[in-house]
C-alpha cells in the first residue's frame, strides 16, 4: 500500500516537473519567435517588436482631447517616404513643423528596413538631453569635461528637429496608428510631443515614434562611433533598401548645408566613403 501511494506521488512529481519544463520551453519559443497574444513582444529571431509597440496612454488622452483628431510629427523617413497606406490619402494633411529639446541620432539597429537579422542597419531616432547625456556617460573614453562639453555642444539653446506634420481625421486614426505601429516596430514606441507648425507658429501636441536607449535595438556604439555607423550603412540593405544619400540628405536639420557639401564633393570621392563623411557632417550641424 505504502509502496503504491509512493509511486503515485513519484509519477505526480515527475510529470509536475515534465509539464514545468514543457512551459518554460515553449514560452521561450514564443518569445524567440514573436508567436504571442500578450501584446507586444520583442522577438529574438527577427529583432522587432511582434503585437504591436510599447503603448502610451498620453496618445490615447491626446486622441480625446482632439475630438477623435491624431497630429503625427514625421522626423525621418515619413518626411520623404509616407508609403501608399493611411499618410497618403487626400483626407490626410501635411504641414511643415518642428519640435524642440531633442536630437535627431543615428542609433537604432533596422533589422525590417534598413537591414536583416544577419546584418541590421542603422537608422535615426530623437532623444532628449538627459537619454543623450547617458548614452554619453557610458563612453569610457572621454573625460568628465569632454563629456560635459559634448552634451552642451549637441544640446544649445537653438536646438531644433524639423519635420512634417501630418493632420489624421478621426475615421482614419484607428488604420493609421496600426499602421505606423507595423511601420515602427523595430524597436521604437508611442510618445507625445510638442510641435510648433511653421507656417501658423501655432504648437499643438503630436504623436511621436521614437527609440529611447533602453529599447532592444538601441545601439550606443552607433551614437558615440559615428565611422562605425556610417560604415554600416554604407553596406547594409534591407526590405526597404539601403540608407542611400536622400535617407540622409533629407533629414531637414541642416539639409541646405548637406546638400551644399553633396553638390561640391560626390564627383570627388567613392560612394562608401562619402556616406560616412556626408553623415558626419550631417551630425556635425544637427
Amino acid at each position: 500500500m505504502v509502496r503504491s501511494i509512493s509511486k503515485v506521488y513519484f509519477s505526480s512529481y515527475i510529470f509536475l516537473i515534465i509539464f514545468h519544463v514543457g512551459n518554460v520551453i515553449a514560452l521561450s519559443t514564443k518569445k524567440m519567435t514573436g508567436e504571442t497574444n500578450e501584446g507586444p513582444v520583442w522577438c529574438e529571431n527577427k529583432q522587432i517588436y511582434v503585437g504591436g509597440v510599447p503603448e502610451n496612454e498620453e496618445v490615447q488622452k491626446l486622441i480625446e482631447e482632439n475630438e477623435g483628431n491624431l497630429r503625427v510629427f514625421g522626423y525621418g523617413s515619413l518626411c520623404w517616404s509616407p508609403g501608399f497606406g493611411v499618410l497618403s490619402k487626400p483626407d490626410v494633411s501635411t504641414s511643415m513643423g518642428h519640435t524642440l529639446n531633442y536630437k535627431r541620432v543615428w542609433s537604432q539597429r533596422s533589422t525590417d528596413h534598413r537591414g536583416t537579422p544577419k546584418f541590421p542597419g542603422i537608422v535615426c531616432t530623437l532623444l532628449t538631453k538627459q537619454e543623450y547625456a547617458s548614452v554619453v556617460a557610458s563612453d569610457a573614453s572621454l573625460s568628465s569635461s569632454s563629456m560635459d562639453r559634448k552634451i552642451t555642444e549637441s544640446f544649445n539653446a537653438n536646438l531644433v528637429t524639423n519635420g512634417v506634420i501630418f493632420n489624421v481625421p478621426p475615421e482614419l486614426v484607428r488604420e493609421a496608428l496600426e499602421e505606423l505601429d507595423f511601420r515602427e516596430k523595430g524597436g521604437y514606441a508611442r510618445d507625445v510631443c510638442e510641435v510648433v507648425e511653421e507656417e501658423t507658429k501655432k504648437s499643438y501636441n503630436a504623436l511621436l515614434y521614437r527609440g529611447i536607449p533602453d529599447n532592444p535595438a538601441f545601439s550606443s556604439r552607433a551614437l558615440l562611433d559615428l565611422p562605425f555607423s556610417a560604415a554600416i550603412m554604407s553596406v547594409s540593405v534591407g526590405p526597404s533598401g539601403c540608407v542611400h544619400l536622400a535617407y540622409t540628405v533629407t533629414q531637414w536639420n541642416g539639409m541646405t548645408s548637406v546638400f551644399r557639401f553633396v553638390s561640391v564633393s560626390v564627383f570627388r570621392t567613392n560612394t562608401r566613403w562619402f556616406m560616412i563623411v556626408a553623415l558626419m557632417t550631417y551630425t556635425s550641424i544637427n
